[in-house]
């Protein structure tokens, strides 16, 4: 089961509901969604990720778009579990990670697209499947 996150940042930036994680149809895949940055598209996306620590996964004819690469302009993107892409002390927010088998990301101090700084934060809101 997926989480679905927000993110928004004081500068007024907002991505829409982003549904994180492994769905009941995409866990035999090994591939998963998780949040990334696209320097082309200067945007939070969400981009298919292939977790090192799934055992055994299966390729599908569906698997069209490959993990790294943003889904609006297929050009690669940035995980928002590179040390780059966050503050490693924020000093507001909950201070939770959003993780997923090995990837694991901060919930707040994460880069914002808008206005360049570590600002940003995700927002939990449900959960999918």
């Amino acid at each position: 089961m997926g989480t679905i996150y927000s993110f928004r940042c004081p500068c007024g930036y907002a991505a829409e509901s982003l549904s994180v994680g492994y769905g009941f149809l995409s866990y035999s895949t090994g591939l998963s969604c998780m949040p990334a940055y696209c320097p082309r598209c200067k945007r939070v996306v969400l981009a298919k990720y292939r977790d090192p620590l799934h055992t055994s996964p299966k390729q599908t004819d569906a698997d069209d778009l490959q993990p790294g690469i943003c889904p609006r302009c297929h050009q690669q993107v940035r995980y928002y579990d590179d040390p780059h892409l966050s503050d490693p002390s924020p000093t507001t927010g909950k201070g939770w990670d959003i993780s997923c088998g090995e990837f694991r990301m901060p919930s707040v101090g994460l880069f914002c697209p808008k206005c360049k700084q570590m600002t940003m934060e995700a927002f939990w809101e449900g959960l999918w499947d």
